[in-house]
This record gives C-alpha cells, structure tokens and sequence, in this order.
C-alpha cells in the first residue's frame, strides 16, 4: 500500500523521513498511482524532480532534446511522467509534495491542457507558478514541433480526398441521405452524421504559420500515428543539434535541472 511507503529526504543538514498520510488520495486514485510504480519498477520514488506531461509524444520529445543538450536526466535525479492515464497531475502533485519530491508540469495550450494547468494551480500552495506549470505556446507537442520547423512528417498524412458532399450544407447532406435510405430515417440521420464527422476542415491559413499548423493538425488522417511523426520530427532536431531543439523545450529543460540542482 502507498501508504507504507518511507521516502528519506534530506533538508539542509537533515534528513527527515517522508510518507503518504492514508488520506491523501481515493481508492480509485491509488490504483492508479499503483499502477505507475509498478509500471515504472519504483524508479519514481527515487527521483528528486517529476516532469509531468500529458502524453507519449511529450515525454519522447523531452527525453530526446535533453540528450541533445547533453542534460542526463537520469543523473540529475529527473523522471517524466506520463499522467494522462492517471486523468491528470494532481494524483501525482499530493504525492511529490508528500514525499519531498519536486514538480514540474507542463500543459498543451488547449482546453485539455487549461484543466492540467488549473488543477496543478489549485495544489501550488503559495508557491511560483513559474517555476512549477509551463503552458505550451502551441495547442499541443505535434503542433508545436511543426510550428518550431519540423512539420513535414505531418504533412505526408494530412487527407486530400474529395467527396461530393465536400461543398455541401449539413441540411444538404441529411436530404440526401433521407433519399437513399428512405425506408429508414435513423439511418439516414446516423451516415449524414457521420459524413459530417469526417469531412475535410478548411485550411486557408498562410502556410507555416501557428494557424496554418492548427488546422494541418486537424486534417489529420484518423489512422495516422502521431507518435511516429513526433519521432521523426526529433530525429530532424538530431541532425541540427542543440541549435535545433525549440526554445520552449530548451527552456523547460534549463529551468527543472536548475532546480533538481545538478547531477547526483
């Protein structure tokens, strides 16, 4: 039980034990934190900084930019975590704070990432907001890296096929659709909805701007692998060395091993 884990903390020229009061977090709440511990064979608890991101391209993009910039995480006591699956950072935040573990998270800037952001502010306790949450520029890590020159993998996916019902008003399609399946208007209203769901966003934006990213991201093909062109996009920042990680990430990075305070 997380419960009986004893966390020894050295403060100043102490060391005091640290531990998680049985009442911090809800059965549901320490089975998911459970299932990070297992999953991370305990490597956590032995961390003296958390990076808490939202999902696997963040913690790829991280591990790798660090490695280009030649910070070793593992050396300066820093662990990223993956807390989507957990439903956010606040599992994670009770528990840092319980154990004398310091805290970083980062948020996308969308209204996912806003609720990360704000649940995370709830739990700082009078402490800077600066040093503990960041908030991307861009909606999210894919729309970042392209916006920071790495969005040509993202274009490969991005659908180009037309429909003949690509110009078409929603009330246009339902009609149509009532036509074909006249027999059965739940079906008819079930396919126009779908066709609405799948068609094509706009993109009028001018190209490589945030805007024009935005809406390359939203074109996206639903069978495409993000994660894959996120790695494909830190292998381009590879081939440009540490002038080619975005600023955003090397900031991040600078900043928790500052406050890590250097390798172990």
């Amino acid at each position: 039980p997380v419960e009986k884990l004893r966390r020894l903390d050295r403060v100043a020229a102490s060391t005091e034990c640290k531990s998680i009061d049985s009442e911090l977090l809800t059965d549901e709440e320490c089975r998911k934190f459970n299932h990070h511990v297992r999953r991370n064979r305990g490597e956590l608890l032995f961390a003296k900084y958390w990076l808490l991101v939202e999902g696997e391209t963040d913690v790829s993009v991280f591990v790798v930019c660090a490695d280009i910039l030649g910070i070793n995480l593992h050396r300066n006591g820093v662990r990223i975590v993956e807390c989507s699956q957990a439903g956010g950072p606040s599992i994670f935040i009770k528990v840092a704070d319980s154990l004398g573990i310091n805290w970083h998270v980062v948020a996308d800037n969308d209204q996912g990432g806003q609720k990360y952001a704000a649940a995370a502010k709830k739990l700082l306790n009078n402490r800077s907001e600066d040093e503990h949450i960041s908030t991307l520029s861009a909606s999210n890590m894919d729309v970042l890296l392209c916006i920071s020159g790495y969005g040509a993998p993202y274009l490969k996916s991005v659908s180009r096929q037309s429909s003949n019902y690509e110009d078409c008003s929603w009330e246009d399609v339902l009609e149509e659709m009532k036509k074909t399946f006249s027999e059965k208007p739940g079906q008819a209203l079930s396919v126009a909805r779908k066709l609405a769901d799948r068609s094509q966003p706009e993109i009028n934006a001018e190209e490589n701007t945030p805007e024009y990213w935005e809406q390359i991201y939203k074109c996206l093909n639903r069978r495409f692998s993000k994660p894959a062109a996120a790695f494909e996009s830190v292998l381009l920042i590879q081939e440009k060395g540490r002038d080619g990680v975005p600023d955003e990430i090397k900031n991040i990075l600078t900043k928790l091993t500052a406050s890590a305070g250097g390798e172990q």
